[in-house]
């Protein structure tokens, strides 16, 4: 017979395991999302732990470390903030050793990058004393030469990489799945994503349906100029539907259904090309709330991707992992400017040029 006692010791000990089994679940690293592809793990990763095997060293640093500071410059926009970021991650990671490197970015931006991704690495250049930067040697190098080892052997100096770096021979060295590693979207953006996702899945499909996403982006507006000023008449015109048409035709001869997002803030360019997209493609133009935040987020957890040129879509084209097509600019990559797509392009096996 239970008695009263025993019903009570009984009640509290179901509560606790309730209480610790809500724990462990909201918890979980990985939120698992299925239906979409049975061929792409569509996982997004909100944990709160850090995954870095340095994680440790951040506090051996001191107040002046003994060795060689890297650095980098900033500037731009979000998209190059990331570049600048993931380029001192990786040049860190790479030479850390040989340079005895201690790393540091300045607080403008991890302000802009603690917006969309969780807590970074690597600590705040201006949280070191003044006098620890002022008496070392200053070595600036250019946007991709090689990290000066000899030079650097036995000396405390401070190594700057330049404001709008975008290594991505760093990147595909050190791997951008360790950096990922590093760079983690907020939990509310990654819900989001899943929501919207979700919701233009049902628009098109049923709900047990495995889906293909392909993230598309087009950098227009102020860019082309950009270009023009680097490559003057090399530069052929940015690309047009008939481009995109080209790439989308890839997808669809390889997966049964596919679901293709355009995400531009430029308009113009829309409405001249929005007739010559193929009619007989699921393309959503610019589905959803237009702010560059959360479409980097949903760019990111497509599973493929085609892109023109910049650093906004070549980030979101490495997160997705898949399959990206490049527009090809039909330059060499060592001209000044816009190469960054077209390097990734030369270096990862999953992406490629096409004009």
């Amino acid at each position: 017979m239970i008695t009263r006692k025993k019903l009570y010791f009984i009640l509290v000990l179901f509560t606790v395991c309730v209480y610790l089994l809500v724990d462990f679940l909201s918890n979980q690293q990985l939120i698992k999302l299925e239906g979409y592809s049975s061929d792409e793990r569509f996982q997004y990763s909100v944990d709160t732990e850090k995954f870095n095997d340095d994680i440790n060293v951040v506090d051996s640093f001191g107040s002046c470390p003994d060795g060689n500071i890297i650095t980098v410059g900033f500037g731009g926009q979000l998209g190059n903030r990331i570049w600048e970021y993931m380029s001192l991650y990786a040049a860190y990671q790479l030479y850390k050793d040989e340079c005895r490197f201690y790393p540091y970015v300045p607080m403008e931006i991890t302000k802009d990058m603690e917006v969309v991704f969780q807590k970074l690495w690597i600590p705040i250049l201006q949280d070191l004393p003044e006098v620890c930067i002022q008496q070392r040697e200053k070595i600036v190098i250019g946007g991709h030469d090689d990290i000066p080892v000899k030079e650097l052997q036995g000396k405390n100096a401070v190594l700057e990489l330049p404001k709008y770096s975008a290594r991505y021979e760093f990147v595909s060295d050190y791997g951008f799945d360790n950096i990922r590693r590093e760079l983690r979207f907020k939990p509310e953006y990654v819900n989001e994503v899943y929501t919207n996702l979700k919701s233009l899945k049902s628009t098109y499909y049923k709900e047990n349906d495995d889906v293909v996403f392909v993230g598309m982006h087009y950098r227009g507006t102020d860019y082309v100029p950009h270009i023009r000023k680097y490559l003057h008449e090399k530069f052929e015109g940015p690309p047009t539907y008939e481009y995109y048409n080209k790439a989308m035709s890839f997808f669809q001869e390889k997966y049964e259904k596919v679901i293709f997002i355009l995400v531009t803030i430029d308009t113009n360019w829309i409405d001249q090309n929005k007739a010559g997209f193929k009619k007989d493609a699921n393309l959503a133009i610019n589905p959803f709330e237009s702010e560059k935040l959360k479409d980097l987020a949903l760019l990111s957890h497509c599973n493929h991707s085609i892109i023109s040129y910049g650093s906004f879509s070549s980030t979101a084209a490495l997160f997705a992992g898949g399959t990206t097509f490049v527009y090809d600019l039909q330059i060499p990559l060592n001209v000044k400017g816009p190469i960054l797509a077209m390097g990734l392009a030369s270096r990862l096996p999953n992406w490629h040029v096409l004009k």
